[in-house]
């Protein structure tokens, strides 16, 4: 663990708030192991996988983690499904104004429609988060969050699919209604994202890793969807203009099928895991049916007294006397938990933790998410989608379609592969990299990346080649340098984003004493992570127009 002058300055922070507790816990633990942080809501993250709080509960903790590497998946489909579907685009709005534009055009609307309605989630999280004392919202939010976009974003994809259909649209009716699509699917991936990274804070750090190594797999899948359909329209051979036009409309409609599936099986992973005990144990009465909800962790609210256990038909009972009884129960549970929710919220607004200073505190491992999709949207795909086969090459790999597609699958396979790493029980990665500044400055160091990556062989719009004037010409002039490059840039993306997403949670929760925290952290993380992708992806016009005038 990093105990340099982060370590310091939290510790004041702490002291100066009345966090003496968590503060001594901070310095206990500058002195030796890493630790895991406290499991939310009782026990330890250990109970992932033998208990847990609540009986039973390391029932189904499998279920529970494949449920959120699907979710993982939807978080980051409709987003590929999007854009690998701009062949299709290319050819539909060809010969028209927007040919040029809306390659750029529709990531934006996604990414600045994400990013709008993170913030938006974000201040309401913050007000629902006050009055739920600290839990965001709570599973309801939540619930209706998940549900509510993924029903969206099934009847946009069914939309698109049935304009691309529809030949007869014109061409700025296609442009403007999947432009406004691309903007109600980022808002829609924003409040999935944060929503599906907050609950899976309140489980083991092993969870929020679950959901990584979903999206991992989402741009991996897409990536060979795409190589599988390049490797096939060449096996077919040259088609007439009205048959080249069907082949990519029908990969378009793949896409989006595709994407549809995803929410399907999202939407069935999420009701699915909420039934498992292991996810009761969790989320504890939240997540249980109204009948068996308890006012305190106990025995149901107010069981039906006809049929209460050891009592035998036909026997005479004071049933009304009963019925009062559990009535008088039934009404100080209530008081009991609406004052331990009203006391929990008094400490938390005592204690003055705001969205602000719970971003301070988690400062680092929200500036290494940032720092890592910055970098890597930067040169990627808007770049290396310009690298082409260097001179002298021969055989499928000199397709430029195929080579292209080829770097996106061993990026996207590193990638993922990063992710796996980062939970992996045989090597000590949180002593590898540090928990706070230097995981963020090990994120800013990939920059190096994107000057090599600018080095290839990058062949700019208008034909203009690389190699003369790079300065590393030996890197366009040979194909194992770019892929070894795609290979380092994504193990780097996987391994540190992941790293990041799962550190960020547990260090809110862990300095500031409150279980709440968790949710608010993964929230905060998820919007640290989409502001990098947008910034990222502004970003990669200036490195572009760089590289190309240097040509």
């Amino acid at each position: 663990m990093d105990a340099g002058p982060s370590s310091s300055e939290d510790e004041a922070c702490l002291a100066k708030e009345g966090g003496a507790a968590a503060a001594a816990e901070m310095r206990r633990d500058a002195g030796g192991a890493p630790s895991e942080p406290p499991y939310p809501y009782g026990g330890s993250g250990a109970d992932a996988g033998s208990g847990g709080p609540g009986a039973g509960a390391g029932a189904g903790a499998g279920a529970v983690h494949a449920a959120f590497a699907v979710l993982g998946v939807g978080s980051l489909t409709p987003f590929n499904a999007l854009i690998n579907a701009a062949v299709f685009y290319r050819a539909r709005l060809g010969g028209t104004p927007f040919a040029g534009t809306f390659g750029s055009a529709f990531p934006l609307a996604f990414t600045a429609a994400n990013v709008a309605a993170l913030v938006a989630a974000l201040r309401a999280g913050g007000r629902a988060g006050g009055r739920a004392g600290g839990r965001g919202g709570g599973l309801a939010q939540a619930s209706a969050r998940v549900s509510g976009s993924l029903w969206v974003c099934g009847a946009v994809f069914c939309g698109l699919a049935v304009q691309a259909l529809d030949a007869s649209v014109a061409a700025a009716a296609v442009f403007w209604t999947t432009l406004a699509a691309a903007g109600i699917l980022g808002g829609c991936c924003a409040y999935f994202s944060a929503a599906v990274v907050g609950l899976a804070a309140r489980f083991p750090a092993t969870c929020t890793q679950a959901v990584m190594a979903g999206q991992g797999v989402a741009g991996l899948g897409i990536s060979l969807m795409a190589l599988a359909a390049d490797a096939l329209s060449h096996a077919a051979g040259p088609a007439g203009e009205a048959a080249a036009y069907a082949e990519v409309r029908n990969g378009a409609l793949a896409y989006f099928a595709v994407a549809l599936a995803v929410v399907a099986a999202c939407r069935l992973a999420f009701q699915r895991m909420l039934a498992t005990p292991f996810a009761k144990g969790v989320l504890g009465e939240e997540a249980a049916p109204p009948g068996e909800r308890t006012g305190h962790v106990g025995a149901p609210l107010l069981p039906s007294a006809p049929t209460q256990p050891g009592v035998a038909a036909g026997v005479d009972v004071d049933v009304e006397g009963m019925q009062a009884e559990d009535r008088l129960s039934a009404a100080a549970a209530a008081e009991e938990a609406e004052a331990a929710a009203e006391e929990e919220a008094e400490d938390e607004e005592d204690f003055g933790v705001g969205y602000q200073k719970l971003m301070w505190s988690i400062r680092w491992p929200a500036a290494a998410v940032f720092g890592v999709f910055a970098v890597t949207l930067s040169a990627f795909p808007a770049m290396t989608a310009l690298v082409a086969p260097a001179t002298g090459t021969v055989g499928p790999l000199a397709r430029p379609g195929l080579f292209v597609n080829l770097g996106f699958v061993v990026f996207n396979a590193a990638d993922l592969l990063g992710r796996v790493l980062a939970q992996s029980d045989g090597v000590d990665w949180e002593r590898a990299f540090g928990k706070r500044i230097r995981l963020a400055l090990y994120a800013a160091a990939r920059v190096v990346l994107v000057p090599l990556l600018a080095a290839c062989n990058v062949q700019c719009p208008g034909g203009t080649g690389a190699g003369a004037g790079t300065g590393v010409s030996f890197l366009a002039e040979s194909n194992v340098p770019f892929f070894a490059l795609m290979a380092i840039f994504g193990i780097s993306n996987g391994m540190l984003s992941s790293q990041a997403m799962m550190l960020g949670p547990g260090l809110g929760q862990r300095l500031w004493g409150f279980n709440g925290f968790r949710e608010r952290s993964g929230e905060i993380m998820v919007f640290s992570l989409t502001l990098g992708l947008a910034v990222g992806s502004l970003n990669s016009f200036l490195v572009q127009g760089v590289r190309c005038a240097a040509a």
